[in-house]
């Protein structure tokens, strides 16, 4: 079953415009994703653009993959691209514990599907990349996993440390022993399986103490899509920066995509839609990192470290680039200066950043991929769908009308003793108020109002009776809301997107290595509607 994006109560309009490549959006992109010409353009783009140094990009590869545990799969991959020819599909994500959210790992899967696809219809080598995003110092956002137990209940699992990140970048935040704390909490929260060892074991392999956090999820990450050869990439690495020295260099001197996007998010506006990033006119898209992570301020001929108030040129900065971290504005550019990628596999949010971003692709000269929808899906269990169909309910009602999904449930609860006059009461009033409305307003209009008044209070009061009577049967009904609370605690937990909250790791320690198998087959790269997956 898959269910329009539209009809979901979530994501700004910019996205879902995009998703229909509606006109109004189409001009800050590069291409409508839905079209082979799209990608073939791309391709004779990418061919005729000069970029970092390829071999020296290989080599830093080679090394951080094998680092992650490189997989043969992975190794055949990093050979196509020594190719002049060979072309890349990227995705990237920060790195989440344990992989984060599901829709990190419906990115990955999306592009390596993705780069199979085009391979086969460019008759050329394209490679999938996951761009590691390891330099993001918001600790917070990515020190929690979202864990379905034994009973199907929703909770957040948090790695809490002795002593807590500040403004550190992921790539520096060290493991200590209460990472062994967490694991052991999903160890004994977590059904008994034929891969509950498989999959426990190897988190703890690369959740150690004194491990890095951005080298732990790598570590697990590669694991886990070994058989799709995805090649990953830390962009902390010192190396990789100093092929980035030219981009680092022209937005320290020129702010390149500052200007840019300044002028970009007018033309937004104009259109109606919100800008995701926020763009201050004196500030590159640049971190500088000393003691954490921090912006830096154009003032006069310098730039100023925002939190020690250090001055510098930006000579002296680009000098060495070690010292320097992309925003989210320049990842991209950094990314697509160092692979020649054709398209780049988005979520939601992303897709509304990256309406902002063509221009500035434009002022280093380099073309902007086609950005691709990643695949969106709900996992339905065996016992989600059973309650589901003694309720009469579907996941699309679920997800897209929650609170009339609800009132439907409560009323197959309610006896058909109360049900019945109940729905036969509402279902008169409905048919002869418009009756009465009309002889009130023969006899006195100014009386309408206070009718229709009255006809509104009284279907709020038989809705009210209704909630009540339902809160009364809980009591005595405890497995029928038990069974609506597993509905949404498994669909929507805490109210979002399964794929926004749920971790894969309690899914593969029930169903294996073959659910990942499962969500790359049900990925089709033609559609981009939300996918029901019956797992």
């Amino acid at each position: 079953m898959d269910i329009p994006i539209e009809a979901l109560p979530f994501g700004s309009r910019l996205t879902k415009d995009y998703l229909r490549f509606d006109e109004r959006v189409a001009g800050f992109f590069n291409g409508d994703y839905r079209r082979p010409i799209s990608y073939q353009t791309a391709a004779a783009l990418a061919d005729q653009t000069p970029r970092a140094d390829r071999r020296s990009l290989l080599q830093c590869l080679h090394q951080q993959n094998e680092s992650f545990g490189m997989a043969h799969a992975t190794r055949r991959r990093l050979e196509q691209l020594a190719a002049p020819e060979c072309l890349t599909v990227v995705t990237g994500q920060q790195v989440g514990l344990l992989t984060g959210p599901l829709y990190t790992i419906y990115k990955a899967l999306t592009t390596c599907r993705l780069a199979e696809s085009l391979a086969h219809d460019l008759q050329r080598p394209v490679v999938p990349v996951f761009y590691l995003v390891t330099e993001d110092h918001d600790f917070d956002e990515v020190r929690w996993l979202g864990w379905r137990n034994q009973k199907y209940e929703f909770e957040k699992k948090f790695y809490s440390p002795e002593i807590v990140p500040q403004r550190t970048p992921l790539s520096d935040v060290v493991l200590d022993d209460t990472i062994a704390d967490l694991l052991q909490q999903l160890n004994d929260e977590s059904e008994a399986s034929p891969f509950k060892a498989q999959y426990l074991n190897l988190a703890g392999a690369c959740y150690q103490p004194s491990v890095t956090l951005a080298a732990a999820f790598a570590r697990f990450f590669a694991s886990l899509l070994a058989d799709w050869g995805v090649i990953l990439l830390d962009a902390a690495d010192p190396q990789l920066k100093e092929l980035a020295q030219p981009i680092f260099q022209q937005e320290l001197t020129e702010l390149t995509s500052v200007s840019a996007m300044l002028q970009t998010n007018r033309e937004l506006a104009e259109e109606g839609y919100h800008t995701q990033l926020a763009v201050h006119p004196q500030r590159p898209h640049l971190f500088i990192l000393t003691q954490g992570r921090h912006s830096l301020e154009q003032t006069g001929a310098r730039l100023r470290e925002m939190h020690s108030g250090a001055l510098f040129t930006a000579e002296e900065l680009a000098r060495e680039p070690a010292r320097l971290s992309p925003k989210a504005a320049l990842r991209p550019i950094v990314q697509d200066w160092l692979l020649p990628t054709i398209a780049y596999v988005a979520g939601p949010g992303e897709i509304a950043y990256w309406a902002q971003l063509k221009r500035v692709y434009a002022g280093f000269h380099l073309p902007m991929p086609v950005v691709v929808p990643r695949a969106s899906m709900t996992l339905v269990e065996a016992k989600i769908r059973r309650h589901l169909e003694k309720y009469s309910v579907s996941v699309a009602e679920v997800l897209t009308q929650t609170t009339a999904c609800r009132q439907k449930v409560e009323q197959q609860l309610l006896p058909h003793q109360l049900t019945e006059p109940l729905n036969a009461l509402q279902q008169l009033i409905k048919q002869k108020w418009p009756e009465l409305l009309h002889a009130v307003s023969s006899l006195d209009p100014t009386l309408v109002s206070p009718a229709q008044k009255t006809a509104d209070q009284m279907a709020s009061a038989l809705q009210q009776l209704q909630a009540k009577l339902f809160r009364s049967l809980q009591q005595k009904e405890s497995a029928a809301a038990e069974a609506w609370r597993l509905i949404l605690a498994s669909l929507m937990p805490a109210n979002e997107l399964q794929e926004r909250q749920l971790n894969i790791l309690p899914f593969l320690i029930k169903y294996g290595p073959s659910l990942l198998t499962t969500l790359y087959e049900q990925i089709d790269i033609q559609r981009n509607d939300h996918h029901v997956v019956n797992i």
